[in-house]
Parts: structure tokens; sequence; C-alpha cells
């Protein structure tokens, strides 16, 4: 047999050359998807806003201070969550290819500042930040029920001032490490990843 089939079943079959396969036609009045000059100015303006605008990017800070129009970052406002969204999103970038070389250029440099500050924001990583040690304290090993997590600081959620780790985030920022350690090639981003893989099994499994 091969591949479940008889010798009978193979011998019956029309030759290679014979089998026409069906083509599906495009559906009626589709209209291929254009890449116009109003989209590519839209997003220049949201990259810049991620790796050149505001003193170098957004994230990973959460919020920008508009009020009084001096477009600073407000810097207790640190996100994992915006830095791994924000990750994702050059990974697209640098696996399209199809943008300015300067632009390839500034989300090799600005996805690798993204996964190294997800890594200090992750219990277990061995390089965690200094507000981690405030925050959680101590050290944490694989043995540890928050071990891989990502750590986020919450300032208008729950009880007061207080660190939380949420399951979106490890998704999120987890991906966000694999997809560095597939364009960076750097093993301690996949690392990471598998580190959020097992905060993630933990945490839905109760």
């Amino acid at each position: 047999d091969a591949d479940g089939f008889s010798d009978e079943m193979l011998s019956a079959l029309p030759p290679r050359e014979l089998i026409k396969t069906a083509k599906a036609r495009p559906p009626e009045q589709a209209v291929a998807a254009q890449r116009t000059e109003l989209y590519r100015v839209s997003e220049a303006r949201i990259f810049n806003l991620l790796v050149a605008d505001y003193g170098g990017g957004v994230p990973p800070y959460r919020w920008v201070n508009v009020t009084n129009g001096d477009g600073k970052v407000i810097t207790t406002s640190k996100s994992v969550r915006a830095a791994g969204w924000a990750a994702q999103y050059l990974y697209g970038v640098l696996s399209e290819d199809r943008r300015p070389k300067v632009w390839i250029d500034s989300a090799t440099v600005k996805l690798r500042e993204f996964a190294d500050f997800l890594l200090t924001y992750q219990l277990g990583s061995g390089v965690e930040s200094a507000d981690i040690a405030t925050w959680v304290g101590g050290t944490h090993t694989a043995n540890d029920l928050g071990y891989g997590g990502f750590v986020q600081l919450d300032t208008t959620n729950y009880e007061g001032d207080t660190w939380h780790i949420h399951s979106e985030d490890q998704g999120t920022c987890g991906l966000a490490l694999l997809r560095a350690f597939q364009k960076l090639g750097d093993e301690k981003y996949r690392a990471g990843y598998r580190r959020a893989l097992t905060c993630l099994r933990r945490m839905q499994c109760g």
C-alpha cells in the first residue's frame, strides 16, 4: 500500500497529465488591493509614532502627554502590551520587505529594543529590571507559578498601584519574542518565548 491506496486503486487512476485541476473563479466585481498614497502616508505616521517621534518612539510607554502640546511620553506608563503589539507590527514590516530601506533599518533596531525590554519585564529571564525587584522581589525559578510571566504595573485598575500578570500579555509578548527570534536570530528571545508558554499553560490550568 502507498498512503493507504492499494495497487489496484493506484493503477485505476488516470495519468497525471490527464488530471485537470479546477481553478476557482475570482468573485465578480473583485477589486485587487492597492497601496494608495493615502495608505502610505497614514502608515508612515504610525511608523514614526513607533520608532521616531517623541524622542525615539512611544512604546514601550503607553501614553503621550498632548494636553500641553509638548508631545512627551509619560515615563511612568511602561507597558509590556504596548511593546508586544509594536514588535509584532515591526515583524510584519520586516517580513513583507516592501518598505523603504530606512524603514527596514529602523524596524530592525526597534524590534530588538522592544524584545530586550520585554525580557526585562519577564519573571525568570535573568535580566529583570529594577522595577521588577521593587514590585515583585526575589528570584524566580521554573518551579514558581509566575515564572515566565510578563509583569504589568497597574495604576488605574484594581486597588492602587500594584502589579499583575495578564494572560493576554503572555500571548502578545510571547509571540513578539518569537518573532524577534525569527528575524534577529538571538536565542535569548526564543528562550523568553518558551518561558511565556510555560506561564500561559499554568494560567490556563487554573
